[in-house]
């Protein structure tokens, strides 16, 4: 099978299924769905992904102070969710990224 590129894949799915989880995704990647990826190409992609939700909720959390309130808890979430993915598709280890920390 080839090898898909996995943010299209992604936002195909995230369109075609609204509520598929960020997991139930990988879960689809990891019986490889969208072709063989490396540890390397998971991390990357699930960073990629972490990186868009926490831009995503400092943008939310401006523009609105009601928001801005739980803006802390669901970035640590999200950071929570990005790192048990990784250690449970990628493998590799979680830790401190150059990443906002809102």
């Amino acid at each position: 099978m080839e090898t898909q590129d996995l943010e299209t894949a992604y936002l195909e799915v995230m369109m075609d299924e609204p509520g598929t989880s960020l997991a139930e995704f990988m879960e689809r990647v990891a019986a490889g769905r969208y072709g063989a990826q490396s540890a390397e190409r998971l991390t990357e992609f699930l960073h990629g992904v972490e990186r868009n939700i926490l831009g995503s909720i400092h943008t939310r959390a401006a523009a609105n102070p009601r928001f801005a309130e739980e803006a802390p808890d669901r970035a640590e979430a999200v950071r929570e969710e990005i790192a048990s993915l990784l250690v449970r598709f990628a493998r590799a280890p979680a830790g401190p990224r150059s990443l906002p920390q809102n």
